[in-house]
């Protein structure tokens, strides 16, 4: 099995508060990994320094390849005038990316570059993007993909 992420002797304190001291973990290629423990215990923290949003105290966290790291926040900071699908295409991941750059050469019919974003189309899965997005949504009762996130 490969290893995706290993994170050796982290430490990380939150002013006097030890969160957490020397923890070390290796996570592989197909696993499946869940973060359980009470509030105010640093998980969060640690969701932190593995994003690369934060840095611990001590320790070294080594990724592999060009793995990147993503989670979904705590506290999401969301635009309230936003739709739904507005929100969940504003992420920055690059399929997203992909795709909004092909919609915009299809509406502004420049052939080259529709040539290009097929083919990373193709080559990033992205065709049924939307869809996936649509039945996730409509498994958290999300059905008005129009509704503005004020009125979530």
């Amino acid at each position: 099995m490969t290893p995706y992420l290993q994170a050796e002797n982290l430490s990380k304190r939150f002013g006097d508060q030890l969160l957490f001291e020397n923890i070390s973990f290796t996570i592989f290629e197909h696993q499946k990994v869940a973060l359980i423990a009470r509030n105010g215990t640093g998980k969060t923290t640690l969701m932190e320094i593995l994003a690369g949003n934060d840095m611990p105290e001590s320790g070294q966290i080594t990724k592999t390849g060009d793995i990147r790291i993503g989670y979904l926040k705590q506290i999401p900071v969301l635009d309230d005038n936003h739709t739904v699908f507005e929100a969940v295409f504003q992420s920055g991941q690059e399929k997203v990316e992909i795709i909004r750059n092909f919609e915009d050469a299809l509406l502004h019919n420049r052939k080259e570059d529709i040539t290009k974003y097929t083919e990373l189309m193709e080559r990033h899965h992205a065709w049924d993007y939307e869809v996936k997005v649509k039945q996730i949504l409509t498994q958290l009762k999300i059905n008005n993909y129009d509704q503005r996130i004020a009125e979530l």
